[in-house]
């Protein structure tokens, strides 16, 4: 542990050698490389991850690649903006190209009913005015309780799709999210291909 904190912080892409002596076993040489790549190092996952299970996660990752609409409803400003931040992050290395607010003021609260995609976060105390609005096909998310409070109609193919993730959920945790990304890679370029836009 000491040379780890002597060890300069490396430059991206450059690597650091560190030496640990093991007892009976002699010296021990570890490398580790900081990616060229720098920007997904400061994102903090740990409120998505804890917030969300990786069935829900799964089902919002997807919907952000169909280009649907998302909204994330918690009581504390800073679950709100970090899980947003994080959920945009996972999109990486695509980006999220449409309405994108954080953090909604009550005010401004009409913005959910816009045609066009967004992801968007809501208190907890905008929910009954919500709810009141004629909101279609968005998917509202209960970050304080790990729930969907309203969900998209999927298409077949798309339910089909949900459950071959739901197997790969349940075979391997630790592969599962890079399965979720390439796969929905796959079919959407597919569909692009085949019918001449992104629709599915």
């Amino acid at each position: 542990m000491r040379s780890v904190m002597e060890a300069p912080f490396p430059a991206l892409g450059r690597t650091i050698t560190i030496k640990n002596f093991l007892p009976g076993s002699g010296t021990e040489v570890i490398e580790l490389r900081r990616p060229l790549d720098s920007r997904l190092e400061h994102v903090d996952f740990d409120s998505l991850f804890s917030s969300l299970s990786i069935r829900h996660l799964s089902r919002v990752f997807s919907s952000l690649l169909l280009e649907r609409r998302v909204i994330f409803i918690a009581d504390k400003l800073s679950t709100l903006s970090k899980c947003c931040h994080a959920m945009v992050a996972l999109l990486y290395p695509f980006t999220w190209q449409h309405t994108y607010i954080p953090v909604l003021p009550p005010s401004m609260i009409d913005i959910v009913c816009s045609p066009t995609p967004f992801l968007i976060g809501l208190l907890s105390s905008s929910l009954p005015r919500l709810k009141e609005l004629p909101v279609e096909e968005v998917l509202v998310v209960d970050l304080v309780n790990n729930r969907f409070l309203r969900q998209v109609r999927r298409t077949s193919f798309f339910a089909g799709l949900f459950f071959l993730l739901t197997q790969a959920e349940r075979k391997n945790e630790k592969d599962f999210i890079l399965f979720c990304f390439c796969l929905w890679f796959v079919v959407k370029l597919c569909c692009w291909r085949k019918e001449g836009g992104w629709g599915i």
